[in-house]
């Protein structure tokens, strides 16, 4: 059976649902119709789990969203039914064997809008979990935590901390502060994380100036002291050396790799003042790295080895128009290719890329009018 990919797609009959794909049009057809008629389900934040697909939808008009799943064999079934603003929202941080951890967004009575809670799943009802609620109004909600030693390690708040390095084994128990870097209630304001020789790196801005490599033991490299430069974001690994990007309103982007040494830390390329990281796709391909970066004037494909020379531009994506110009930052592998959506003035666009320039094209516009059908696929064994 040929790969497929799960999509989140809108139509006039169905609204937003779960559909699958294998790149053409004769197989792209709707998984299933959770809540029947135009409104749709709003299915989202996916994640593969095992030989399953976990992500959340409602299945009522106006409901509150719900954890589900899908199994192998196509069929859908609700883990968790939708409790107002628990799964409204839902960033999925990694995974430890077979249990993944995810944040929601759950607003505590009189701890402000932006409180939430760490779960756990193995994709079961009975296996979903509350493991830590987290008090601090101020917290921001992580994109990513790093998995490593039988660890999750991600950024918590609470009062007495700030946003903090926690980690977490799956359980209750299990789930603590590692190190409280900023003493008192000061943030780190570390975003990226990895793991170098089974040893947690992150990167953290420091006031308004300074960007740091950090491990548990310090400091390993002042990375920039320009103004408005960003704390950074881990973007995977180039062979042995670990691919970051770096950020200012000066300098634009650049990239960087490091073996967790000061020596080491080395910058790739940088892309010139104004430009900036749109996204990074979630698939890599050829143990390369797609990235799109935003110029001033449109968005583009880069693939990159994580050497300067190895670090080439596929593709002009679109220009920067009037409307939404968005870059969907998941993505798929299927049979040795790439693909991924963007949405621009131009439409909703799939696109298709085998990591070189000739190799890169628009595949299929799905709607002219620009709307975002196309919102997010992923693969899940052989579907």
């Amino acid at each position: 059976m040929p790969l497929r990919a799960i999509v989140s797609l809108a139509d006039a009959s169905h609204g937003a649902e779960p559909w699958i794909t294998d790149g053409t049009a004769a197989g792209s057809f709707l998984l299933t119709d959770l809540l029947a008629g135009t409104g749709g389900s709003d299915p989202f934040s996916f994640l593969a789990l095992g030989r399953s697909m976990l992500f959340t939808a409602t299945a009522t008009t106006g409901g509150a969203h719900g954890l589900w799943r899908m199994g192998p064999g196509g069929q859908v079934t609700a883990l968790v039914a939708g409790q107002a603003g628990v799964f409204d929202r839902v960033d999925w941080l990694g995974e430890i064997g077979d249990t993944a951890l995810f944040w929601t967004n759950l607003a505590h009575p009189g701890q402000g809008s932006t409180s939430g809670d760490l779960y756990a799943t193995d994709g079961t009802t009975a296996g979903t979990r509350l493991l830590h609620h987290f008090t601090w109004n101020g917290f921001s909600l992580p994109s990513a935590g790093i998995a490593g030693n039988d660890q999750l390690y991600f950024i918590g708040g609470d009062p007495d901390h700030g946003n903090e390095l926690w980690s977490t084994d799956g359980t209750v128990e299990g789930t603590t502060l590692v190190a409280d870097t900023n003493l008192g209630s000061a943030d780190t304001l570390a975003v990226g994380f990895t793991l170098i020789g089974g040893v947690p790196y992150y990167l953290q801005k420091q006031g308004s100036t300074t960007s740091l490599l950090n491990t548990l033991s310090g400091v390993v490299k002042t990375i920039s002291t320009l103004a408005a430069a960003s704390p950074g974001e881990f973007l995977g690994f180039a062979g042995s050396q670990a691919l970051f990007s770096m950020q200012s309103t000066a300098s634009g982007l650049t990239l960087w790799t490091t073996d967790g040494l000061d020596a080491g830390t080395v910058a790739v390329r940088n892309f010139g003042a104004g430009t900036e990281l749109a996204a990074e796709l979630a698939a890599g391909l050829n143990g390369h790295h797609e990235l799109v970066v935003r110029t001033g004037t449109g968005y583009d494909l880069w693939d990159t080895d994580g050497t300067d020379a190895g670090t080439v531009q596929l593709a002009h994506l679109f220009d920067i128009g009037l409307g939404t110009n968005y870059v969907d930052p998941s993505a798929a592998v299927l049979g040795g290719k790439l693909y991924f959506g963007t949405t621009s003035a131009a439409g909703s666009v799939l696109w298709v890329s085998d990591g070189t320039a000739g190799g890169t094209h628009a595949l299929k516009t799905l709607a002219a009018d620009g709307k975002p059908v196309l919102e997010s696929f992923h693969t899940v064994g052989d579907h």
